[in-house]
């Protein structure tokens, strides 16, 4: 994956999502991840910034306090349209990184 970011754990472990992964992603300005797909599913809060989707050829532009959810497996692509940082608290499962 191309997507400058670091990334925080936030909790690893089971429940409701099965074995899952949160984190605490910070986006670069100008990153882009390019297309890629995985087993699993994703979820995600924007919590400061503008953070550019697209899930299976739809497009979103998220702001602050917007929220996504998507098969991982289907094809999927973010960016960091700004000149500042993007912060997302994302749960993945199953986790893979």
């Amino acid at each position: 994956m191309g997507l400058p970011c670091r990334a925080n754990v936030v909790i690893a472990g089971g429940g409701i999502l099965g074995c899952s992964l949160a984190y605490l992603s910070t986006i670069d300005a100008g990153a882009d991840s390019e297309d890629y797909s995985h087993d699993g599913a994703e979820v995600g809060l924007v919590l400061s910034g503008t953070l550019e989707l697209w899930v299976a050829g739809r497009h979103f532009v998220l702001q602050e306090g917007d929220s996504f959810a998507f098969k991982s497996t289907e094809v999927h692509r973010c960016a960091n349209p700004s000149q500042q940082p993007t912060r997302v608290l994302r749960v993945i499962t199953p986790p893979h990184y």
